[in-house]
């Protein structure tokens, strides 16, 4: 399978939003998967149901192209990253990396992808058979990035019609499927500071691409949300060369990357 690198563009937003991610004091001990259980919610106004409600809003640890270390010092540095499609073969590496220490291992990356009975299933055991159904199935999910062969980053990236409806933008006479939502990150906490998060979408821009797509459409809030995190930060896309397209309920934005 061929091998993608990918770019990290530099920003001025870096500092600035950094800074403010530090005074939000958000740390990768909360977790995306919160109480899910115990949880009955309404439907937030990004449009999730009850069973996912407290994992839309717990926030685990966010990536950024600058993030705060222990020391309260910010970093660019670059990791030599790999990158390649979640299917079969790379089934076991997915479900190594989501169930490693701080690992989504309760959401599965399901949150936006549940169908009306799927968010009903709130044990962990039941949404990663979900997800595996849809890789076997061979339904795209997205990317993971490796350091020396070993899996440490995932970004979801795949058509907008394999999720649940994420408020993005809809065009007259646009092919559904030449959409492709960017709605995800995670990363292994040792990766913190180094650039992973430009490397995530630059590698998921180049997937999308080769596979036809003619859009990737992302959802990321302002740095300072208490919620939503995982689905990236505002300027980082900016920095990555999205256009702000939309809102979708109070928190996300809707941003666009034309690639044909």
């Amino acid at each position: 399978m061929a091998t993608e690198k990918c770019r990290v563009v530099d920003s001025g937003y870096r500092r600035t939003w950094a800074a403010r991610a530090l005074e939000d004091g958000w740390t990768w001990s909360a977790m995306l998967c919160r109480s899910a259980e115990s949880r009955t919610s309404p439907a937030s106004p990004g449009g999730l149901g009850s069973a996912f409600g407290a994992e839309a809003n717990a926030g685990f640890r966010p990536l950024s192209d600058i993030e705060v270390g222990e020391s309260g010092v910010t970093s660019s540095r670059m990791l030599n990253l790999t990158f390649h499609e979640v299917d079969e073969t790379r089934w076991d590496d997915f479900e190594r990396l989501f169930a490693s220490r701080g690992g989504p291992k309760s959401c599965w990356c399901m949150v936006w992808r549940a169908t009306g009975l799927e968010t009903k299933q709130t044990k962990g055991a039941e949404r990663k058979a979900a997800i595996e159904a849809r890789v076997r199935n061979k339904t795209p999910i997205g990317i993971l990035g490796y350091l020396d062969d070993e899996p440490v980053a995932w970004c979801s990236i795949a058509p907008r019609p394999t999720y649940r409806r994420l408020g993005g933008q809809e065009i007259a006479g646009e092919k559904p499927d030449s959409v492709w939502s960017l709605a995800c990150f995670f990363a292994h906490r040792k990766l913190r500071g180094q650039g992973v998060t430009s490397q995530l979408i630059d590698a998921a821009v180049a997937h999308a691409r080769a596979k036809g797509a003619s859009v990737v459409e992302a959802y990321p809030v302002e740095p300072g949300s208490p919620s939503y995190r995982f689905m990236g930060y505002l300027p980082t896309f900016e920095a990555s060369g999205f256009d702000h397209v939309a809102v979708a309920g109070t928190r996300r934005h809707v941003m666009r990357l034309k690639l044909r």
